[in-house]
């Protein structure tokens, strides 16, 4: 008797377990779809006026920044606009960014803002063989404001084709600037 009464509660845990486990991945996952509402709607008419203003400014709300570019590469037919909104997050040090082309949410991280790596993902249609990275450097924190500059580089196969600069950000604004600089430059002709 004693055998199927330990079959039964290691089955029954097995059940809470994969339970919890669906649980908390639905949580995440809902977390995470929230924050992308939240962020869409609190900042829809930031990336509206970044998309319509001739790319040639970005734009600061409290702690969130957004910047669009137009990312023309025609080796790999990219023709599209691509928008970065970072959200400084205080309490947790590091910040959220969502990127978008032509409104596709194709990135979506949580990052640290200590020294974090190019956040990368492949570009949709030719995701085996080109990616965009994201990145951040000159990143401080004086006086209760958040710094940094930001940049994109498209690559093709681990070669990097074009690096659009997108600028630096102070999160919260400052008096002096929002977010200013915007260059792109090729590394290959």
């Amino acid at each position: 008797m004693l055998p199927r009464v330990c079959l039964i509660i290691v089955a029954s845990l097995s059940v809470v377990s994969s339970m919890k486990i669906r649980e908390i991945e639905t949580a995440v996952k809902t977390d995470a779809v929230y924050l992308m509402h939240f962020m869409e709607k609190e900042y829809k008419e930031i990336i509206t006026d970044l998309k319509f203003s001739n790319n040639s400014s970005c734009s600061c709300v409290n702690y969130t920044c957004g910047c669009c570019v137009d990312l023309v590469i025609p080796k790999i037919s990219l023709n599209e606009t691509g928008c970065l909104i970072m959200s400084y997050l205080p309490d947790e040090y590091g910040f959220q960014i969502v990127f978008t082309l032509n409104g596709l949410v194709i990135m979506s991280e949580k990052i640290s803002v200590k020294n974090p790596p190019p956040i990368c993902a492949p570009v949709p249609y030719a995701h085996e063989l080109a990616n965009i990275c994201i990145r951040f450097y000159n990143l401080d924190y004086k006086e209760k404001q958040f710094s940094g500059c930001a940049d994109i580089e498209v690559d093709l196969e681990g070669v990097v084709l074009k690096k659009y600069d997108l600028g630096c950000f102070h999160i919260p604004p400052s008096h002096k600037s929002l977010l200013y600089g915007r260059n792109a430059t090729s590394t290959k002709p």
